[in-house]
């Protein structure tokens, strides 16, 4: 990079006017000196690590009080790598077409040198968002895209665009948030807020390592986080980033209070909870054979999230207030927050307590600054005997009171008629209750084949894919192909039979599928008389990830994340054979290991002609101190002692 002077820098980065946040316009940024800023241009041989380097992240957010308000992004990028150049010459932006007006201020291409390569691009389109054949969702959101030309390694790519707030969700809502660190280069990070003096505005800086600026122009307030030369950070095994203190981030809201949003939504859906005479007969059919209120509550819940298709026509206000019970009734359809209205409605008819969650499908709502713009989505929740039962009507699959993965142990917001709120969060599942069971029980014969038959089972998160795979009906031709699929997977080579499945769109059922191995040749006679049984079960050991922890030794940096070495989750694999009559195996040792990081337990043994081997491996969730590495790398060396493939089996001695 090409040192500048100090006083070079500052004019980078600098005010028109003391105070003033930037408007910036096509015309460009009076606040940033371009020919400045390309100068901090870098040789990438300094760089080899990384296959862009950003030299400017920039956002200014100017906020009225009322909700409107304009934003302005900034990016320049220096591209290192041919690698780079496919996803930066290509570039998409989103905007709201109903609430928002967009501008591409500039979109060019400059070279090393500072001089204008291409100086807009080579074409702009604006489109409308691809609705998707499954769960189709109709939204006023558009899409511009912009093509580059001229972009090579080592150009650089600057792009800025505005855009403008002319109708906001809700009045005076306000969420923003700014990644400093990102892991990668940036050279200069810069975020103002400029909002209103008696805006009320709200913070959250986490890890800063320099001191933001703070300033009043008349009646505004001026916020502006500022830094440089934020380093490429390496990337570590399960990294726990957020823990590190090393990734800068500043969120900013609103004054709005959860109970506002809460008032806002309610007074949105207050005459929607009102069930039509067609309505209210269609549900009473589809109960009718069931006796008791909570098995018909079942039903309902089943009916609304599997008999009604997902559609969401989330055009102007249709976005945010739920449509009549009555009228997604005739349509058999709704997006997330339609059916949750609809479930309420009708578990309201059977005497139920219940009432719309909003909540984000993906988690990490920030509960400490209250925004309906961190929302994007809207389940069910009935008061049970021993707290709320939450259901999401949008997830065919998922049975009735448990929790996707997605938000488990997140933030939610129970919204009551009156606009009060309860402030929630959602049942976490556990490692005991995900749990992946899989068992061979069955009988090797003397010429060394085996017949077995195999069971899997899943609870918990783990059920979700084995249930989507069996959720349609199936020809006899499909199912013989899977037989034998499945059992080429588990033993290569085997022929099945008898393969037993479920329903999976049956919510009531145990996820649960069999299939009989037939194994031709499962053990192999060695030239000692002696035959090699090849394990038909995984083991868990990993040298390739124990070597590479081992290489992180001398210069780690950041905490372990628990739960990415092994996850929420139990595996439980048990192969139970039958030997051929005096037949005898030589056992391995059994393993155990247990640290913070997971349980990991083998045994091995044999009773009679019953040869039994047993796998369990569980998951720890937390967070342990970087320090803590050699323990990890110890705990997996431990596992790894179990690389076992095959057992040695001793035929009995003949007289």
């Amino acid at each position: 990079m090409r040192l500048l002077p100090i006083a070079a820098l500052l004019v980078a980065l600098s005010s028109p006017l003391a105070g003033q946040a930037p408007i910036v316009t096509p015309e460009g940024d009076p606040s940033v000196d371009d020919d400045t800023l390309y100068a901090l241009a870098v040789d990438p041989a300094d760089y080899p690590e990384e296959d862009v380097i950003v030299i400017l992240d920039d956002g200014i957010v100017i906020q009225e009080a009322d909700g409107t308000g304009r934003r302005t992004y900034r990016t320049v990028a220096q591209l290192l790598t041919r690698e780079a150049v496919d996803s930066w010459a290509e570039h998409t932006f989103g905007y709201d077409g109903g609430r928002e007006e967009f501008t591409l201020n500039w979109a060019r291409v400059v070279g090393s040198d500072g001089e204008i390569i291409s100086a807009e691009p080579l074409h702009q389109q604006v489109m409308d968002m691809p609705v998707p054949e499954q769960s189709p969702i109709y939204t006023d959101w558009k899409r511009v895209r912009v093509s580059l030309g001229g972009v090579e390694a080592g150009t650089i790519v600057d792009y800025s665009y505005t855009v403008v707030t002319k109708d906001p969700v809700m009045p005076g809502d306000f969420f923003t948030g700014w990644t400093i660190t990102t892991g990668g280069t940036i050279l200069r990070s810069r975020l103002i807020v400029d909002v209103p003096t008696d805006f009320g505005l709200r913070k959250e800086e986490r890890d800063l390592a320099f001191e933001p600026k703070v300033r009043q122009v008349g009646d505004r307030m001026v916020y502006e986080w500022s830094t440089a030369d934020l380093p490429w950070i390496e990337p570590e095994y399960f990294a726990a980033r957020i823990a590190s203190g090393m990734f800068q981030r500043v969120s900013v809201g609103g004054p709005n209070r959860w109970e506002d949003i809460g008032a806002w939504y309610a007074d949105l859906a207050r005459d929607r909870y009102r069930a039509g005479d067609d309505l209210a007969a269609a549900a009473d059919e589809v109960v009718a054979s069931f006796e008791t209120r909570d098995a018909k509550l079942r039903e309902l819940h089943r009916w609304i999230a599997q008999d009604f298709r997902y559609i969401s026509i989330s055009l102007g206000q249709g976005g945010f207030q739920p449509r009549p019970p009555d009228e997604v009734f005739q349509t058999l359809s709704g997006d997330c927050k339609d059916k949750a209205t609809l479930f309420v409605t009708l578990a309201r008819r059977l005497g139920y307590e219940a009432y719309p969650v909003l909540l984000s499908s993906s988690g990490g709502v920030d509960e400490d600054l209250p925004s309906v713009g961190q929302f994007d989505h809207a389940i069910a929740a009935v008061r049970g005997d021993e707290g709320w039962i939450f259901l999401d009507l949008t997830a065919e699959l998922i049975p009735f009171g448990e929790i996707s993965p997605g938000y488990q142990g997140e933030f939610g917001l129970v919204v009551f008629d009156d606009g009060a709120v309860e402030e929630v969060e959602f049942p976490d599942s556990g490692a005991e209750d995900n749990v992946q069971l899989v068992s061979l029980e069955g009988e090797l014969f003397e010429d060394g084949s085996m017949t077995v038959r195999y069971v899997e089972a899943p609870t918990g998160v783990l059920q979700y894919s084995l249930r989507s795979g069996f959720a349609q009906e199936f020809t006899a031709r499909e199912i013989d192909l899977i037989t034998q699929g499945l059992a080429g997977r588990i033993v290569e080579g085997a022929r099945g039979e008898d393969l037993e499945i479920f329903n999976g769109r049956d919510l009531t059922a145990i996820p649960r599928v069999a299939v009989t191995l037939n194994v031709r040749s499962a053990a192999r006679k060695s030239r000692s008389g002696d035959y090699l049984l090849d394990l038909p079960i995984a083991n868990f050991a990993n040298p390739s990830l124990v070597t590479g922890l081992e290489d992180e030794l001398p210069t780690r940096k950041m905490p372990i994340d628990v739960d990415g070495v092994s996850g929420l989750s139990t595996a439980v694999v048990r192969f139970v054979l039958t030997l051929p009559e005096g037949w005898e195996a030589e056992l391995p040792l059994d393993v155990l290991a247990d640290s913070p990081f997971g349980f990991y337990r083998a045994t091995y043994a044999q009773e009679g002609r019953v040869l039994t081997i047993e796998r369990t491996f569980q998951g720890r969730s937390g967070t342990q101190p970087r320090e803590a590495l050699q323990d990890l790398i110890d705990w997996l060396a431990a596992v790894a002692e179990d690389d076992v493939d095959l057992v040695i089996l001793r035929p009995a001695t003949v007289s």
